[in-house]
């Protein structure tokens, strides 16, 4: 039985779901032949639309070598990605081998005799390299992982703690060698026992690319397959969060969140009637043919139909405030009630909504103010979402509860401008505020 986990990494290692980089890295006898992996860059600044790249990142979130990292075919054919699941985000790839301008240092077939010398061109005496402090994470002590281990030392003492990774190519650039070469000893990275690090570009030549499938589409399409009779949409929750929607005819729907954290979220829901749902939070390992099986056995025992007069009475207090200052109650797909009020921005770019929310089984209001661009492609670099909730007691008017829902927004917005990357946003929004406090609520 395949677990949600295993269908994850299938993604990565298994002839069936990557034949591409199989086929490509067939073609090649050379075992420095290899790939890598590589979720691009921006198209335009600040866009989420990538395009292939390939090249040194200058700021790795590790801290290894600054290079271009490449998995030998011989790892990838014999299965062994399956270790190394982080690379299912990664959905271009490129096939490189070394170049003429490469010269090598196998790391795996070094002698103590090999890496005194090369310490020695990076200024580094060899009885640092015979230390008794010396350590290698993988806990072993080869002539490779001991002179990585001096070397994990050594850059800290020479260059201090602020040059993380440069401070490996400061060394190496010292030596006659430009590419390191792991055969499968976890020198470089213990989780990753098998790479080429390209320590310049030059000595890197690329030999084809692609692109692999979406992740997160394999992982919906793991249910879609599985509920071939429900009709499957891919949308966003209001906070812009993205999921699959299975929809039924029998009046119910799932939702399906992509995986985070090892868990997946699952819904089904009435789509008559909210208050008939349920929700699971489930283990990645506990994802598999079972589960599909309980979540049919589920559907089958939920009644979908709506109970007579259940739509749900709009809640007084929500009611006063639509009647004190004259604004429509509206209906949302749950069934509950809310004040929705739009304005178009002065550019016409956007359309500004604000909305009041009332928790049906507590003393709670949601104020939100919402800014989004009218057209749904390309990048919209001023839109902003605040909220914000009052607790209030029983016969509070409608006054006082805008007024202090108003306040507690502009409250929001003023911590958001200290993090955010466009303060502007919320002096926008707070402008807002103030011509909703004014013109529409006149306080």
């Amino acid at each position: 039985m395949i677990t949600f986990k295993k269908y994850v990494l299938l993604n990565e290692w298994t002839r069936e779901l990557m034949p591409e980089i199989y086929a490509a890295l067939e073609k090649y006898d050379d075992p420095m032949v290899g790939v890598h992996f590589t979720k691009g860059i921006p198209e335009r600044y600040g866009e989420k639309k990538r395009v292939p790249h390939i090249g040194l990142n200058l700021h790795p979130f590790h801290q290894d070598p600054i290079g271009i990292y490449a998995f030998p075919k011989d790892y990838v054919l014999s299965g062994q990605l399956e270790a190394n699941s982080s690379f299912t985000e990664l959905t271009n790839y490129y096939i490189v081998k070394p170049s003429l301008k490469a010269n090598i240092l196998n790391l795996s077939k070094m002698t103590d005799e090999d890496a005194i010398n090369i310490l020695r061109q990076m200024g580094v005496d060899e009885n640092e390299y015979k230390s008794a402090d010396i350590y290698h994470k993988s806990g072993k002590m080869e002539a490779g992982h001991r002179f990585w281990g001096t070397l994990e030392k050594m850059r800290k003492k020479i260059y201090g703690d602020y040059d993380k990774n440069l401070s490996w190519n400061k060394l190496f650039k010292k030596t006659p060698y430009n590419v390191l070469y792991d055969e499968g000893g976890a020198i470089i990275h213990n989780n990753e026992p098998s790479q080429i690090v390209y320590l310049d570009s030059s000595a890197m030549e690329v030999l084809d690319q692609g692109k692999q499938d979406d992740p997160v589409n394999k992982v919906y399409s793991f249910f879609i397959e599985n509920f071939p009779e429900l009709r499957p949409q891919k949308t966003k929750d209001h906070w812009g969060a993205e999921f699959l929607k299975l929809h039924s005819k029998d009046g119910y729907t799932l939702k399906i969140y992509p995986p985070s954290y090892e868990q997946v979220k699952i819904q089904i829901y009435s789509t008559t009637d909210y208050d008939k749902h349920e929700e699971f939070q489930i283990s990645l390992n506990n994802v598999d043919q079972s589960l599909i099986s309980g979540l049919k056995n589920v559907i089958s025992k939920m009644d979908m139909k709506p109970d007579k007069e259940s739509e749900p009475p709009v809640h007084p207090v929500l009611e006063s405030i639509s009647k004190r200052f004259n604004i429509k109650l509206k209906k949302v797909k749950t069934g509950d009630w809310e004040i929705r009020q739009r304005y178009q921005d002065s550019d016409k770019d956007y359309v500004i909504t604000f909305y009041i929310r009332q928790n049906k089984n507590k003393n709670e209001m949601y104020f939100i103010l919402d800014k989004r661009p009218i057209k749904k492609d390309g990048y919209a670099p001023f839109d902003y979402t605040v909220r914000s909730m009052i607790e209030y007691k029983e016969n509070v008017s409608p006054e006082e509860l805008i007024s202090s829902g108003l306040i507690k927004l502009i409250e929001q917005c003023k911590k958001l401008s200290e993090v955010s990357s466009f303060p502007s946003n919320y002096t926008y929004a707070m402008k807002t505020i103030e011509f909703l406090r004014k013109r529409v609520f006149g306080l």
